[in-house]
């Protein structure tokens, strides 16, 4: 009865966007912080496992604690952490624009002119401004971001609840509705 689709690296490639500033601001922590005793940010397998499609705080804490840190950094350090990551996020759109996968925007565009119910749903607190700057604001029914997931206290994926939230808005059961996602988070989510 509805399509739920991943902004970040579904609709936009603006995963790989998230990826490049995630490994910008960790290696410089890293190389700041600890030395050259630690490895640097991998914008593969690292990115995928531990930071894709989670929350900006969930991600930092996921990576350190991954990497076996977290307990030697402190709470304001990860918060700094997030806080610069969603800096250089918004500066990069500002500077760069955001692009559309033209063939992901035809099949929603495709569905909706069938009757399909779509809704875009994004851990990122800037999916609405990720779409509305790539002009796919238009082709949703309900938006799902971290503006929405942070004034209900919804839990970041893998927990389901951002997905709940946009087939609730959508008004139709969760299990009537199908979800497009890349992030391993995002599948488990799904």
């Amino acid at each position: 009865d509805a399509i739920i689709f991943d902004i970040d690296g579904v609709l936009t490639d603006t995963a790989s966007l998230h990826a490049s500033i995630w490994k910008n601001v960790l290696d410089e922590f890293l190389g700041n912080r600890f030395g050259a005793d630690v490895a640097p940010f991998d914008t593969g397998e690292e990115f995928r496992r531990y930071l894709d499609g989670r929350p900006r705080l969930d991600a930092v804490q996921n990576f350190l604690e991954a990497r076996g840190l977290l307990h030697e950094v402190r709470r304001h350090e990860v918060d700094e952490l997030a806080a610069r990551k969603d800096a250089a996020f918004i500066e990069a759109i500002e500077q760069q624009g955001i692009q559309p996968y033209p063939t992901t925007a035809a099949v929603v565009s495709s569905l909706r002119d069938k009757g399909a119910r779509t809704a875009a749903v994004s851990a990122c607190e800037h999916g609405g401004l990720v779409l509305d700057t790539a002009g796919l604001l238009d082709l949703f029914d309900v938006v799902v971001d971290g503006v929405v997931a942070k004034r209900l206290l919804l839990p970041g994926k893998p927990d389901p609840a951002l997905f709940h939230e946009a087939a609730y808005r959508l008004g139709v059961p969760a299990r009537r509705a199908a979800i497009v996602e890349h992030a391993l988070t995002g599948v488990e989510a799904g």
